[in-house]
């Protein structure tokens, strides 16, 4: 990436910059930041300020992978200037990557970023590049009415609006600049000082652009490379620049190249590309001037009440190129500001200890604090605030939230139970007596069911289909395993191993198979039994097995006939057609 100069047909006294950038997709009048990856550009968004950073604007597109980036001064490229009135100020746009709008962004937590003022409509415009400003989400409003709001100690300087429409600048007793509805006026006779001595005259020329850099001479200067200067009172004189008061912080340039003990280089605005310079950090860093150190960058913005917050520059490349700003800086005070609801992340709050908690330690209202939580501690309140402390005795909890009961430790008089034990006696489960628990006599009880079927049931050739029972010949069902509601299923209502048997006859047909499946809970086929006839008569058989059920599992049987056409399954009056089970476990 090289520095250049070109000609009026770009645009005249601006300085710009070709970039090489592969892909780079911008079109002329893009206005562009650094994307954070050394050498690369993408374009700005007036939505944050990280995206509202600007660097440039793109005056030529040379190919796909080349393009010319103005960095400030005056553009006079088709195409790169909006069709509004000469005067209008030019913000970036809120809604639309790297546009340029006339109408200042107003929503919340948008930025407003004036870029430039248009001095002739859609032909000519001087970047100027400010500083943008967070937009916050109270609005405050101070009505003058028409009065002059004085700013220095002896009057001669000020604000006033005595005209309908219109604010004029006052310095030293004179009208210097007026703002009216869109339009920035430099009064006759005044000037528009920009960087190392440029006018903005009010016919509009911009003159003095052509140098971003000069030499200084000066005895016994004692500068390094990189070091930020300001002027030190005397005439023709430099010293380093400090933001701890507003006087030190009145940058004028940066030290790029140090001849002897007498004469260095100064350069005060566009693009530095010494590597001595520019501070080792990534690309699209902000870098301010030091509160502690004489002279020097960080990328720490000074926070303390009375130093001056003062962007120095964009990093564009680590460690190797940076662009100078042209921005003011700001008193830090200490008056106490409005912070948006939910506007403040996790990221802004100071550090903490590891393995903490925020939470309020007391029994009265008042300031968080930081509370210690140990390995396996739970947070306990006691009335007073929060104990931190581990489950012990009869039972311990693991980081991972398992509760563990020691060994050998539950005993009867753990156990809510309602009557006392009997020697021989089980504990069961009552749910009416006090605990649910009661010490009762071991009894002896048969859990079974044997169903049949009172008709015969058709079943289609090969099709799989669910023999159904009648409930109302129904032999025993002892654990309410059947009901008319599920016909086809036995379902074991007590968990345990059971003893399952089917028997059943098909009516007379030769060719095709015969199959009865038992199927656990509408899927899983547990058994099946497949016989293929040589006769015609009926065909009797059955099965038994013993299986595991949990509680409210449930089986059927499934029929399955390839004869050819439909066959009857017989009902239970003709010997066939019944299932039973009972637990035997």
């Amino acid at each position: 990436m090289t520095l250049t100069k070109i000609g009026a047909s770009l645009s005249g006294g601006a300085d710009l910059v070709t970039i090489t950038q592969s892909s780079h997709g911008f079109t002329v009048g893009k206005v562009l930041k650094s994307s954070g990856s050394d050498g690369t550009y993408a374009t700005a968004l007036a939505n944050t300020a990280a995206n509202a950073e600007v660097v440039g604007i793109v005056v030529q597109v040379i190919d796909a992978n080349t393009f010319t980036m103005a960095l400030s001064g005056r553009i006079t490229v088709d195409g790169a200037v909006p069709n509004v009135t000469a005067g209008s100020v030019l913000f970036l746009s809120a809604s639309s990557a790297g546009d340029l709008t006339s109408t200042e962004p107003t929503t919340a937590a948008q930025i407003s970023k004036p870029v430039a003022v248009v001095t002739t409509a859609n032909s000519e415009m001087l970047m100027v590049n400010y500083r943008g400003e967070i937009i916050s989400s109270s609005t405050e409003s101070w009505d003058v009415n028409g009065s002059e709001l004085i700013l220095d100690v002896d009057g001669d300087t000020s604000l006033h609006a005595n005209t309908d429409d219109q604010i004029d600048v006052q310095i030293s007793g004179a009208d210097d600049f007026r703002f009216t509805a869109n339009t920035l006026s430099v009064l006759s006779g005044s000037t528009l000082s920009i960087d190392s001595g440029a006018t903005l005259a009010n016919s509009g020329t911009i003159t003095g652009f052509n140098s971003t850099s000069y030499a200084v001479t000066q005895s016994s200067h004692g500068f390094a490379v990189g070091k930020v200067l300001k002027s030190s009172g005397s005439a023709g004189a430099y010293a380093t620049s400090q933001a701890d008061s507003a006087a030190n912080a009145e940058v004028i340039g940066i030290v790029t190249v140090v001849a002897d003990t007498n004469n260095f280089t100064l350069t005060i605005a566009g693009e530095i590309d010494v590597a001595a310079a520019v501070p080792d950090v990534a690309a699209g860093t902000v870098v301010f001037l030091s509160a502690s150190a004489a002279g020097d960058l960080t990328a720490t913005e000074p926070s303390t009440t009375g130093q001056i917050s003062k962007p120095i520059g964009i990093v564009t490349t680590q460690n190797a190129k940076m662009l100078l700003l042209p921005y003011r800086g700001e008193v830090i005070t200490d008056n106490a500001a409005s912070i948006a609801d939910d506007s403040v992340t996790n990221a802004k709050l100071a550090n903490m200890a590891a393995n903490t908690v925020k939470v309020r330690d007391a029994n009265s209202s008042g300031d968080a604090s930081d509370k210690a939580v140990a390995d396996t501690q739970i947070l306990i309140g006691d009335g007073t605030g929060f104990t931190a402390a581990a489950l012990s005795g009869e039972a311990t909890m693991t980081n991972a939230g398992v509760v563990s009961i020691t060994d050998n430790i539950i005993d009867e008089a753990n156990l809510k139970v309602s009557n006392g034990p009997t020697n021989g006696q089980f504990l069961s489960a009552q749910s009416g007596n006090t605990g649910g628990l009661t010490w009762a006599a071991a009894t002896s009880t048969f859990i079974g069911v044997r169903v049949e079927n009172s008709s015969h049931q058709s079943i289609s050739n090969n099709s799989s289909t669910a023999v159904v029972f009648d409930a109302s010949v129904t032999q025993f069902d002892t654990d309410t395993m059947h009901s008319s509601g599920n016909a086809s299923r036995i379902t074991f209502t007590t968990a345990g191993k059971y003893f399952v048997a089917v028997s059943y006859a098909w009516n007379g047909a030769t060719g095709g198979r015969r199959n009865i499946s038992c199927r656990k809970n509408g899927s899983a086929i547990i058994h099946r039994q497949t016989i293929s006839p040589a006769t015609n008569d009926e065909l009797h058989n059955g099965y038994s097995l013993i299986y595991d059920f949990d509680a409210d599992d449930y089986v059927e049987f499934i029929a399955h006939q390839t004869s050819g056409s439909a066959l009857l399954l017989l009902a239970d009056n003709e010997g066939a057609s019944v299932a039973m089970a009972h637990k035997i476990d």
